[in-house]
């Protein structure tokens, strides 16, 4: 018998818990105002810095409001936004605050109160640590010292409705890596260079806190002056005043001459620190990370080891003036749901089945990938579209070209054609351009361009080989990579990928033949084995998916009969169709002036054709569609596929039944939910393990979450489930998460392994955000890396 567990804590005492606020009209923040929700999310944060207070804004009749705690001070009587300037007139004062109601608007408000008021005990507690308000709690201690990096364990809390309708503490644990040695007390300034922009934990006193580093002084600490009151203040002084006593040694020691280092505070003010007492902080991208840390994982038990014991520890009463807080020391827990992997159809008319489909190739969970990925490589099944590769491009630098270029042209082409045999085989035009003398990357993509222009004699599709950018941070978009794709496009009609120089570079070497040339082969079988899971990758991911070859397809139907995936990125706006089966797929992208949300009439007319698009190659009526927006869905985006669906009616082309039901699939969230699958064993203590993939829990009718990892695909780590949002609509929560679940088991960019993202959010990433670097599945279940904050 097992049961699933997440980590929810239920409060047990919210009838106890009382609170009051005042309310004010927000003149001047209208909904039809473009940076609406935008100037609404300003308004939140700014306000709650300035009051160090939780404020909210809440609709109430349409209108938006502002919500300030009673014993807060007053909101300013104006405020500056995205173009736009509001005033707040006071509405209501000492409304009482009930936590057991219910309703949309009370739930807001609870939440952003309940926040504020678990942050506060454990912001005072000497064992705890915070890098900035609203951010996770960090054990003081390291929990894990490398030669040069600390690794600090923390966790996240956030309130959450629970199924009963109470609420409850969310909590996960985070870590995050820290250099043990801080700036150079004698830093200068061209030194700082290499530290600007990046974050660092500055110790004042027992307040640690994240900050970013923006400009360096001319001062040192006893030199250094700003302004209290009206009176310059010496930053050397200002610390040893106001760091509490007794005095760390780092602070009792620290030097006069120490250099200063500039950040902006929560308000955008510019402050100053010691550069002595800040520490640099790295992802797990590191270098230095990966030396001391390679693998920052944390098995499901161990996980739920470390939340029971901080709720023990720090959450079971927190208190906060008279009033106490009580957590339950036992998480809400619900026996398992599960949906059945779908059926998958292949080339040849094959079906793969776990759920032991008459007339199919029956597997089992555990075999599921490997499976996959072997019907792809047996030439008597293959790829469900399996029509021959169109018209291909392959453009190499021509420093790559005169070393290990050819080694590794001739390797992916060979990869492909073991993946996607064809009678003539793979043999893309090769093209060559001059970078050399290219400094810059214009020069670059006027090299690309002219051999294009003079080279390419019809359209088709593209790879295309750049050198890395080295000014790219790591998980940020290569925006070089989105220039280079649209303007093939544009200009040539090429639908093009990117891949970078940096894999080659790094895994290939030269030798001596027997005949004394130069040849280029892997470094060693690290290299060799590294290089064949980046081609085989590339193979898929740019070549074959590029031309929608797609290797396998539902053979079991979706509940949806068409369902969109949208987003936005670098100002062009995706649009993804696909159909029950999700062996039709239509992309549809478009330049926006827009960076995170469409217009009405642009989301009108984008739904319209991607949709009619649809239907000219599946004849299937379209009763019900599903909208699967990545992040946020904004009203302008609701109301232009409204505006479409009417069209469309007007038009003949779907039914006058025809209904749209809206899903957000938000990427992140403040803390993660997780799920545990415990079984009861004969030596007393529960055996831990995470939830089969297809294990979901919905919180309400309108949110849940779906394990499209788990564990018959083995990662180490702890299962992250996908949270998804029913924003409105007439299709059920299960049905969404089952239609989300169905399209992730899609796992095309690694057939041999699990997708975390629907293959409707996953095409958008890969079209729109071309990363073109090597290709990782992020299937991980989780690394423990807290997101940095730019």
């Amino acid at each position: 018998m097992s049961e699933i567990e997440s980590n929810i804590f239920r409060i047990t005492n919210l009838g106890d818990l009382s609170s009051k606020y005042r309310t004010y009209r927000i003149v001047n923040l209208h909904k039809d105002q473009d940076e609406y929700y935008q100037n609404r999310q300003h308004i939140t944060r700014k306000l709650s810095f300035r009051l160090r207070s939780p404020v909210a804004v809440i609709e109430e009749h349409g209108e938006p409001v502002l919500v300030v705690k009673d014993d807060a001070p007053a909101p300013p009587k104006d405020m500056f936004l995205v173009r736009t300037q509001v005033v707040f007139e006071p509405l209501a004062d000492q409304v009482h605050l009930d936590y057991t109601v219910r309703s949309p608007k009370n739930d807001d408000i609870c939440m952003r109160f309940i926040s504020f008021l678990v942050q506060n005990p454990l912001r005072v507690h000497r064992n705890l640590w915070q890098p900035g308000s609203g951010k996770a709690f960090f054990e003081r201690q390291p929990c894990n010292r490398g030669e040069r990096l600390n690794m600090y364990r923390g966790y996240s809390i956030r309130p959450i409705l629970t199924p009963s309708g109470d609420i409850g503490l969310c909590v996960d644990a985070v870590s995050k890596l820290v250099f043990n040695h801080a700036l150079p007390t004698h830093l200068d300034r061209q030194e700082f260079q290499r530290f600007k922009g990046q974050h660092f934990i500055y110790h004042f006193g027992l307040q640690w806190y994240e900050v970013t580093l923006t400009d360096f002084s001319a001062f040192n600490v006893s030199q250094q002056k700003f302004p209290i009151n009206g009176k310059p203040v010496v930053l050397y002084d200002y610390i040893l005043d106001q760091c509490e006593k007794p005095l760390p040694p780092e602070i009792a020691n620290l030097s006069k001459n120490c250099a200063v280092v500039m950040y902006n505070d929560n308000r955008e003010d510019k402050r100053s620190a010691a550069a002595n007492l800040c520490y640099r902080v790295v992802g797990n991208d590191d270098p230095t990370a990966q030396d001391e840390f390679p693998s920052l994982s944390i098995e499901p038990g161990v996980r739920r080891q470390f939340i029971h014991s901080f709720v023990e520890n720090y959450l079971k009463k927190l208190r906060f003036g008279d009033s106490e807080m009580k957590v339950s020391s036992k998480p809400i827990s619900t026996t398992p749901k599960l949906f059945p992997v779908p059926d998958f159809q292949f080339g040849c008319s094959t079906t793969l089945s776990t759920r032991a489909t008459p007339g199919t190739i029956q597997v089992s969970l555990d075999d599921l990938g490997l499976k996959r990925l072997s019907l792809l490589k047996d030439k008597s099944v293959g790829f469900y579209e399996a029509s021959p590769l169109d018209n291909f491009c392959f453009f190499m630098p021509q420093s790559v070209h005169e070393t290990f270029g050819p080694a590794l042209f001739n390797a992916l082409c060979a990869t492909v054609d073991d993946l996607f045999p064809q009678e003539s085989g793979f043999s893309p035009q090769f093209v060559s351009y001059a970078d050399r003398n290219a400094r810059t990357f214009q020069q670059i993509c006027a090299a690309i361009f002219s051999k294009a222009a003079s080279e390419v004699k019809r359209g088709g599709f593209a790879v295309v080989m750049i050198p890395e950018n080295q000014r790219r941070r790591p998980r940020q978009e290569d925006t070089s990579a989105s220039h280079i794709i649209q303007q093939l496009r544009e200009q040539f009609d090429l639908r093009a990928s990117v891949i970078h120089t940096t894999v080659g570079h790094n895994c290939y070497g030269s030798a001596a033949d027997g005949h004394g040339r130069t040849v280029y082969k892997p470094k060693d079988q690290r290299a060799e084995k590294r290089l064949k899971g980046y081609f085989r990758n590339v193979a898929i991911n740019k070549i074959l998916l590029l031309n929608q070859k797609w290797p396998f397809v539902l053979a079991t139907p979706m509940h949806a009969d068409a369902i969109v995936g949208i987003d936005v990125k670098g100002n062009m706006a995706g649009f993804i169709a696909t159909n029950k089966s999700g062996n039709i797929i239509v992309p549809f992208h478009r330049k926006s002036q827009q960076k995170e949300k469409l217009m009405p009439k642009q989301c009108k007319d984008y739904f319209c054709e991607v949709s009619t698009r649809l239907l000219q190659q599946d004849s299937h009526p379209l009763k019900h569609i599903v909208i699967h927006r990545d992040g946020r869905l904004y009203d302008t985006e609701i109301k232009g596929i409204n505006l479409g669906l009417a069209k469309l009616k007007a038009d003949g082309i779907v039914g006058a039944d025809t209904q749209v039901t809206f899903v957000e699939i938000p990427k992140t969230a403040p803390v993660a939910l997780r799920l545990f699958d415990l079984s009861i064993t004969d030596y007393g203590g529960p055996h831990v393990q995470n939830p089969q993939i297809g294990n979901y829990y919905a919180l309400n009718a309108t949110e849940g979450f779906v394990c499209t990892t788990g564990r018959a695909f083995r990662h180490g780590g702890t299962a992250k489930p996908l949270h998804v949002i029913k924003n409105n609509g007439s299709m059920s929560i299960e049905d969404c998460l089952d239609d989300v679940f169905a399209l992730s088991c899609l796992a095309w960019t690694r057939p041999e392994d699990c997708s975390r993202d629907p293959i409707t959010i996953k095409l958008n990433d890969r079209w729109l955000g071309e990363d073109g670097t090597e290709h990782k599945e992020e299937t991980e279940t989780d690394d423990l890396q807290e997101e940095i904050t730019k």
